[in-house]
């Protein structure tokens, strides 16, 4: 896209181009392109299939070339997935991510014994009935590393290791997959096309009736939540949060911030506090140092209490509606300089004309109430409130 728009912006008039298959990958793109090009006066030069966009056959050679050039993209995007097919029912790995417990050696998955021992500990743990956020601390006190390498744990990383086959020497395949060979994206498989299970050819780190004890509790944990979900209990609820300062604070570190109830109020009121939700992840800096755990990297932004967020929104807003006369004109000037900026106007022209009748029609409002204060013919306080 960069030569695309080093073209429209002129910098050059010609492309050269071995073939149309490197151009774009398909017909639709390559003429779009092509004749945005030579609305610019730039012509583009396939080398070997000896086309010139600027010739008068140049775009039905080119319409013909492109063609051919798709159907080809669509031959081998089956071929490959053939092939792929192929190489999934015999056990060969794909991808190239870390794997907690493996390492890859070519296309192979050799067993790393440090890292199987701690799968092992992971599975064992929760089997024991140990919560994610234990298991977390615990291989954190341990100075136990991640697949890759990292000294800070996640709940989420946990639970994966507990749901992957791959532990008892199964591979699947098909989690994703890609809809269109012509854009090339992976989308997430949501049943569109079948998962395929295969027996590896990797040695299994963990048996299949821990697994299967695993997968149990799991199971059995969700179906709690659900039946607590569908009982009216908002405990496990999936839900959008109406807090205003959740929806409207950010923490330092870039994430959002979670409510908490921390204790009742003599007059029985909740007493909230706000909490990055980097630290309800990994735990705040101060809980962890009395573990024992590092804080190297933890988000050590401090808890804020809802008292002192309203107390501070207090202030904000007092302050402004002390000098409402300065408010009203900075905001007004703001709103002026938005509309005058055409710029950066998003607006249509109409919008923009019904916004300046919408001013001018308020300045006259406040011109006729000033002159009635002025005659006395209101009351003070009654021209502020209009106002």
């Amino acid at each position: 896209m960069q030569m695309i728009d080093d073209a429209l912006n002129g910098k050059f008039s010609l492309i050269l181009t071995r073939e149309v298959s490197r151009f774009a990958r398909n017909t639709v793109d390559t003429l779009n392109y092509t004749r945005k090009l030579k609305k610019h006066n730039v012509e583009v030069y396939f080398i070997s299939d000896g086309i010139k966009t600027f010739d008068p056959d140049g775009e039905l050679r080119l319409t013909i070339m492109a063609t051919l050039a798709q159907d080809e993209s669509r031959k081998t995007s089956a071929r490959v997935k053939c092939g792929q097919q192929t190489s999934m029912e015999k056990g060969v790995v794909y991808g190239n991510g870390n794997v907690l417990g493996y390492d890859r050696v070519g296309r192979e998955l050799v067993v790393n014994t440090e890292q199987a021992d701690t799968v092992r500990k992971i599975f064992k743990w929760y089997a024991e009935g140990r919560g994610l956020r234990w298991i977390m601390w615990e291989l954190e006190k341990r100075e136990i590393k991640t697949a890759t390498g990292r000294s800070n744990w996640h709940e989420a990383n946990i639970y994966r290791v507990l749901q992957n086959p791959i532990y008892i020497g199964m591979l699947t395949y098909h989690k994703q997959y890609v809809p269109d060979y012509l854009e090339q994206k992976k989308v997430l498989n949501h049943g569109e096309m079948e998962v395929l299970q295969v027996r590896g050819r990797h040695e299994p780190i963990i048996s299949d009736e821990q697994f299967e004890r695993v997968q149990q509790i799991i199971a059995k944990g969700r179906e709690d939540r659900e039946k607590l979900a569908a009982s009216g209990s908002k405990a496990f609820a999936r839900r959008k949060s109406n807090d205003i300062w959740v929806n409207k604070m950010q923490c330092e570190c870039g994430k959002n911030f979670n409510r908490k109830g921390m204790s009742k109020t003599e007059d029985g009121q909740t007493e909230c506090i706000y909490m990055c939700h980097g630290q309800v992840c990994t735990g705040s800096a101060a809980a962890r140092a009395k573990k024992g755990l590092g804080t190297e990297s933890i988000c050590k932004v401090p808890i804020i209490p809802s008292w002192k967020l309203q107390m501070m929104a207090y202030e904000v807003f007092h302050t402004c509606l002390q000098d409402v006369d300065t408010v009203l004109e900075l905001a007004q000037g703001m709103l002026e300089k938005h509309i005058n900026d055409r710029a950066e106007r998003k607006g249509s022209p109409a919008r923009e004309m019904e916004i300046r009748e919408e001013i001018d029609e308020l300045k006259k409002r406040i011109d006729r109430c000033t002159e009635l204060r002025i005659d006395n013919e209101i009351s003070n306080e009654l021209y502020k409130k209009k106002k």
